[in-house]
């Protein structure tokens, strides 16, 4: 019996459609962002016709001209192979008489086993769409965030496949399938993991060690990090199996020595990441890692309860859960340990609320979680851990979390709030169209025009200064926040800051200062209240709120260091403010601090070996350029900066 072949429709890699012959059928490019966009849209993929122009031709007044060509084009086109139905209102892709990748992906990636795994990943390839990606600015985005969708489903996938017991039991066909997704997603962790296994069990030690050293590469060109400490020990005991190895706590984590605040009858909350967050660096588990970032926000604004700030929670997972010392010295009453599960094609994850000194369990709930469709539950999950936790503190104050938000413009919150972690162009653009794509399902989501203003600030600022439409923007989505959401602090505080770069510094405290009395544990908020002090020339205020914002995140990220440094030099304590740039792992943003510092204390040779550092960086900088693009209330402050910059040889 013959079965016919029906045309093909390749959207992974470079898209082609073919007839049932295997002929190309010349389409517009266009017409396969499209035909992703309706795979994807809803059961019917079917839209209407302004809709499809929204998407091709974004924000163009000719775009329903331009639709309209080339619907005659596709008409033409398709003659020999149907793909679209076209009618004077919709447009509808023919799923069901056309063979095509993406679905074929989409069936495959809800059971994916030892059997299909590289097929899964040969047919994914490079992604969908590679050679539509340069129509314009706003397509390439909207293209790499259905690829970041596609792959995140994916690597999850592939990574729970690794972690079962039966890649142990099929050690070949794990090796082969950790090696190809390393091709995809170089630092998955998981995946190393069982690389390394595979040349131990060889006795290739050589090979042992440059795949080590390939994974750390991987890790620090990607995403700024060393390796997690379950991969450093697995490498250890495989490499030198005859040592024991310490189970320690991370030695390289190098925390305060400023002591957290001293009790006050407020207990004190931490919440732990997944470990398979830290451990694999999986895209699922990062999404539930930013879910409980935005629980620590919730909890922020609870007077009867202190947060530890995520990234001492992370930099410290393990010594929490271990050492009752820890949970001591950080002034730790309750720890929310959190862990990922996954039964075959459920993925869960469990949260634990215990009392860190009797380990007493107070709490223990399970949530479900999906890689493909579970943008309808991460806002729920969100929801019901909050009132879980708030149920054992103060319920009373977070009433606002009580409202229904659209699920799927909570997805996309998620979203830009990953990529506004780096602060690069490409990711901060991506943040900002995710943003705006939750506001296109929710207008009224607060907490996505807080983020969108702080996107296009940080836009702003990598542009060099110079947009200042960008700046204006940002202020925009910050008024309409607080409009929207009179108790939700993440919109005075982008507003304050929008006020200090525009040189506003009363209103700019004043934002801050309703801030803090909205999110009192919030750390990075009350850091960047620390940052509008010192440009307000208040630098002793300064120091009291930095202080407070280091003893609720004891661990800091280095932008603390930095805020750090500009208060310490502004109050002429040079010494602690070249120490405050040394605790930077990567310290060339505040070197014209360090270098300023020295010669300040009229160490001229080190001073000069800072600033050479920063011109071989930054050739252009001049020392008059600087001071008119940076807010500084006080004339004398900037005197004093330009003092100690011409002292360390800049011009």
């Amino acid at each position: 019996m013959n079965v016919t072949a029906l045309p093909r429709l390749q959207l992974f890699g470079d898209a082609i459609f073919r007839d049932e012959n295997g002929e190309p059928v010349q389409l517009p490019k266009r017409a396969y962002v499209l035909a992703l966009f309706l795979l994807h849209l809803n059961s019917q993929h079917e839209c209407d016709r302004a809709k499809a122009a929204d998407l091709l031709w974004p924000g163009s007044p000719t775009a329903t001209v331009n639709l309209r060509q080339m619907l005659l084009r596709i008409r033409d086109a398709q003659a020999r192979a149907p793909l679209f139905a076209i009618t004077q209102d919709k447009i509808r892709l023919l799923c069901d008489e056309v063979d095509c990748d993406v679905c074929e992906f989409n069936r495959q990636i809800v059971n994916v086993t030892f059997q299909s795994a590289l097929e899964i990943m040969d047919l994914f390839g490079a992604g969908p769409l590679v050679d539509c990606r340069r129509l314009d600015t706003e397509i390439s985005e909207w293209i790499y965030l259905q690829d970041e969708q596609m792959r995140s489903a994916l690597v999850g996938e592939i990574c729970g496949l690794l972690s079962r017991p039966a890649a142990n039991e099929a050690p070949e066909a794990a090796f082969a399938i950790a090696e190809r997704l390393l091709q995809i997603c170089p630092y998955e962790e998981v995946a190393w993991q069982v690389v390394f296994k595979h040349h131990a069990a060889g006795g290739h030690v050589h090979r042992l060690e440059q795949a080590y050293e390939r994974c750390t590469n991987a890790l620090r060109q990607e995403l700024d990090v060393e390796p997690s400490e379950e991969t450093r020990a697995l490498y250890k005991r495989l490499r030198y199996p005859s040592q024991a190895v310490s189970k320690g706590g991370p030695a390289e984590v190098r925390t305060s020595e400023r002591r957290p605040e001293a009790k006050s009858g407020i207990p004190r909350l931490v919440i732990l990441p997944p470990a398979d967050m830290l451990a694999t660096q999986s895209p699922l588990a990062a999404l539930a890692g930013l879910m409980l970032e935005d629980v620590t926000v919730g909890l922020c604004s609870l007077r009867s309860v202190s947060m530890v700030a995520p990234h001492t929670a992370w930099r410290l997972r393990e010594t929490f859960l271990e050492s009752e010392d820890s949970a001591r010295h950080y002034q730790v009453d309750y720890v929310l340990d959190t862990s990922l599960l996954t039964f075959g094609e459920m993925n869960r994850l469990t949260v634990k609320l215990f009392d860190a000194t009797s380990r007493t369990i107070l709490l223990s709930d399970q949530h479900e979680l999906t890689a493909l469709s579970g943008e309808q539950c991460y806002r729920q999950i969100t929801r019901s851990i909050i009132l879980a936790l708030a149920d054992a503190i103060e319920r009373a104050e977070l009433s606002r979390y009580d409202e229904q938000d659209n699920p799927t413009a909570y997805f996309w919150f998620l979203q830009g709030q990953k990529h506004l972690r780096h602060m690069d162009l490409p990711r901060v653009r991506r943040a900002k169209k995710a943003f705006r794509r939750a506001l296109d399902i929710a207008p009224d989501f607060a907490p996505a025009l807080s983020g969108r203003s702080r996107a296009l600030r940080h836009e702003w600022l990598l542009m060099g200064r110079g947009e200042a439409d960008l700046l204006a923007e940002a202020e925009g989505c910050a008024v309409d926040a607080t409009q929207i959401d009179r108790l939700d602090a993440r919109g005075f505080r982008e507003m304050g800051l929008c006020h200090l770069f525009r040189s506003r510094y009363d209103d700019s405290l004043a934002c801050f200062d309703l801030a803090e009395q909205l999110s009192p544990q919030h750390a990075d908020l009350i850091l960047d209240f620390a940052e509008t002090l010192v440009h307000s020339s208040h630098p002793d205020r300064a120091l009291s709120k930095m202080d407070r914002a280091i003893a609720l995140n004891p661990v800091p990220p280095e932008n603390y260091w930095w805020t750090a440094a500009t208060i310490y030099f502004q109050m002429g304590r040079y010494q602690e403010c070249i120490e405050a740039v040394d605790k930077m792992n990567h310290p060339m943003p505040a070197l014209r601090l360090a270098a300023a510092s020295w010669a300040l204390l009229g160490n001229k040779a080190k001073a000069e070996a800072c600033a050479q550092q920063v011109l071989d960086v930054y050739p252009d900088f001049r020392i008059e350029k600087w001071l008119s693009l940076i807010s500084i209330r006080s004339a004398e402050d900037k005197r004093h900066y330009e003092q100690g910059l011409r002292a360390a040889g800049f011009r």
